[in-house]
């Protein structure tokens, strides 16, 4: 999100620590928009102090006066993503994030498993991103709280003659035997967010590296603690690359710049994080249940057979809300009972998700 240069500084870790702990305590007059693009920065903060000041402030935002702020049709799509994100469960703020005229997919499928009729007819009312992302629109359908009516007004709008159908018994099978069309419908569901191409990485770096950074150590290091060569710690040097040189260390670095690098603000770098060719199953997983990982990296790990078949990568996907419902739906039938028990009273996935998990708990209980 845009912020004017003299918030982005502040909120910078170059910044001085008293200056941050201001901004993430919210005692600083700035505007609505400006007060949750500095939290946003600054709960990735490298001081858990500041990081904790910005959860609270979060946390104690007056839900009332930020739904009055969403009638501003000029706020602009990425602030209402990190709303949605945030504040999915909020029934104060659901209506005003699905009305606005800027709301996108990103949004909308935060809803589509809501028990709240009225926000279901709201959503399907969207017409321009439903029409954009006929995935969003057939997990909309696959409610079975959605109008009658309203759905009938739906699967017309996007040429479906019947209902969604529900989550196959295929399991772990699908994955195995999925096609290409499947990534083309996750990324429809991510908000028609194309994976970029193979990036184009410089020949050199601007900047020299440590072979530190470039060699996978035997223990890895605490990135705010642990120092490299004489005094410089491995934060300090990534704070210094561009966006180009972080691409490349992203792809030819070592396992602790990878795990600092996948937490970038840059949707490219965190992009060439997941496509290395070093990157391990391990690592995938933070990235799979991780709520701030985009959409088209989930995407991504999902057209992976291979991370497909491990069975903490499929948990971590069920257990993100980011997730594509129509997916994770299909990821659920595979997972143990154990589990499934956990999802089912997890009140921070979707409640199609966890009705689904519900669903599976008790035909397993009754064999």
């Amino acid at each position: 999100m845009a912020l004017p240069d003299s918030l982005r500084k502040g909120a910078s870790p170059d910044a001085p620590l008293a200056m941050r702990l201001m901004l993430a305590r919210g005692q600083l007059p700035l505007g609505f928009s400006d007060r949750l693009g500095v939290l946003a920065v600054l709960e990735e903060d490298p001081d858990p102090e500041v990081r904790r000041a910005a959860s609270d402030s979060w946390a104690s935002t007056d839900l009332v006066l930020l739904a009055k702020w969403l009638r501003d049709s000029s706020i602009e799509a990425p602030m209402l993503n990190l709303l949605a994100a945030r504040f999915a469960e909020e029934k104060t703020l659901s209506t005003a994030l699905v009305v606005h005229p800027n709301a996108g997919a990103a949004v909308l499928v935060r809803f589509v498993s809501s028990t709240d009729p009225e926000l279901l007819e709201r959503i399907a009312a969207n017409q321009r991103v439903l029409v954009e992302n006929p995935e969003v629109a057939r997990a909309l359908l696959a409610n079975p709280l959605l109008e009658t009516s309203v759905g009938a007004r739906l699967r017309s709008l996007i040429g479906v003659e019947e209902e969604a159908e529900a989550p196959g018994e295929a399991g772990l099978e699908y994955w195995e035997d999925s096609s290409e069309t499947d990534t083309a419908e996750g990324e429809a569901l991510a908000g028609g967010a194309q994976f970029p191409p193979d990036l184009e990485i410089p020949e050199e770096f601007s900047t020299e590296i440590p072979e530190e950074l470039l060699v996978d150590q035997e223990e890895e290091v605490d990135f705010h603690k642990e120092s490299l060569g004489d005094s410089t710690n491995i934060y300090k040097i990534i704070q210094t690359l561009s966006i180009a040189e972080k691409i490349k260390l992203a792809t030819l670095g070592s396992k602790s710049a990878r795990k600092l690098l996948s937490r970038d603000s840059n949707r490219l770098v965190i992009t060439a994080v997941i496509r290395s060719p070093k990157i391990r199953e391990d690592e995938v997983v933070p990235l799979a249940q991780d709520r701030t990982t985009p959409d088209d990296v989930l995407v991504y790990i999902m057209t992976r057979k291979e991370w497909m078949k491990n069975y903490q990568i499929r948990l971590a996907l069920c257990k993100n809300p980011k997730t594509p419902l129509p997916k994770a739906l299909r990821i659920i039938e595979s997972l143990g009972y154990k589990d499934l028990r956990g999802l089912a009273k997890n009140r921070n996935i979707p409640a199609a998700v966890a009705s689904a998990a519900l669903r599976l708990v008790a035909r397993k209980a009754h064999h």
